[in-house]
């Protein structure tokens, strides 16, 4: 009896499975683990070597002196063109300016008694009508402040009834304040004339001719400062920004270098970045370097260095990890803006230099 060739027993699929399991699949799981650690390694779990920030352009509009805020036409996060205005700031008050013409007056008649000394003859009526000259021309200047004020009053005025903040009669008694004042300066404007024609119609002589002209020089003088004095004074933009902050409203007393508004530019120029220590390479002028954003995915572009510290500074701590526990130092260097990001101003980046070649 011949014997016949027995067919091979078939494995069955599970076993063929387990056989798969056991010596194949772990080198699949292996390759794919060290694909995904050399994906996150590069695109998420980078290693930083320089950090930095977009840097910002931030500036503060404060009043050059003391006064207060009668008009602010601004709110935050408002975009404006570059000598837009902002706000108007009246620099004094009437109880100030009266108390700056009670001033000049003393001072002016101290100059008066001290030159009256070195005049030999002096004509008793003459002197009286300079002094008349010199108040009523000191009076006259601490009208034409009020008028200004009063000006101020009733535009401001205007606007609070035109929003409904003030009633018809307080804009009324505003006009008829400012017409009062009006009225007085020309009033003033005609006695300053008639004791002009007084002064001229008398024969001076030299130490009297060199007085009044002294006195009147300085009158003219404080007249002007006086003027200037109440003149409002109206904040610009000065260049095409936004509102980031507004710390102070209209109505409100501001003294002189207090800020008013805070402007940044609507965009960034250029990158600031920290080489973190141990600085084992040293960046150099015009090299090129790479940034990457933090956010996901993470977006690369190239940039290049246009300068360099020459010292190291203190790092912010929120551009490192927050396991950091303590106070790190950097190098700092300036990195132009890369294209094709869209950084805003103050977001954070990672920076990293170019393999050598």
């Amino acid at each position: 009896m011949d014997n016949a060739k027995l067919p091979p027993i078939p494995t069955p699929f599970s076993q063929r499975w387990r056989e798969f399991r056991i010596q194949v699949l772990p080198f699949f799981v292996f390759a794919a683990t060290i694909v995904g650690i050399v994906y996150l390694w590069r695109n998420i779990v980078q290693p930083i070597g320089i950090v930095g920030f977009v840097e910002t352009n931030q500036v503060y509009v404060a009043s050059l002196l003391d006064g207060h805020i009668s008009e602010l036409y601004v709110d935050r996060f408002q975009v404006l063109k570059k000598d837009q205005p902002i706000g108007v700031i009246t620099a004094t008050d009437p109880e100030l300016i009266k108390a700056t013409i009670e001033s000049a007056k003393g001072d002016l008649r101290v100059i008066l008694e001290q030159t009256r000394v070195e005049v030999v003859r002096g004509r008793q009526n003459q002197q009286r009508l300079m002094n008349d000259l010199l108040e009523a021309r000191l009076e006259r200047a601490a009208k034409r402040a009020e008028l200004k004020f009063a000006e101020t009053n009733v535009l401001s005025l205007s606007n609070l009834v035109e929003r409904g903040a003030a009633t018809p009669i307080q804009l009324e008694a505003a006009v008829a304040v400012r017409d009062s004042l009006r009225e007085e300066i020309k009033g003033y404007d005609a006695f300053i004339e008639s004791l002009d024609k007084g002064l001229l119609a008398n024969e001076l002589s030299a130490a009297e001719e060199a007085l009044r002209k002294e006195v009147l020089e300085t009158i003219a003088w404080k007249e002007k400062e006086l003027e200037l004095a109440m003149k409002p004074s109206v904040l610009k933009a000065p260049y095409d920004c936004m509102i980031m902050m507004v710390h102070h409203y209209a109505g409100e007393r501001v003294i002189r270098g207090q800020p008013i508004v805070s402007l940044s530019t609507l965009a960034a120029t250029n990158v600031i970045g920290y080489v973190r220590q141990p600085i084992q390479r040293r960046p150099q002028l015009d090299e090129e370097v790479q940034v990457t954003t933090r956010t996901t995915p993470r977006r690369t572009a190239m940039a290049r260095v246009t300068k360099i510290a020459a010292q190291l500074e203190p790092i912010n701590p929120a551009l490192l990890s927050p396991d950091t526990p303590r106070m790190e130092v950097g190098l700092p260097i300036v990195v132009t803006l890369p294209p094709g990001l869209n950084l805003l101003p103050g977001e954070f980046v990672d920076i990293a230099f170019l393999p050598k070649r």
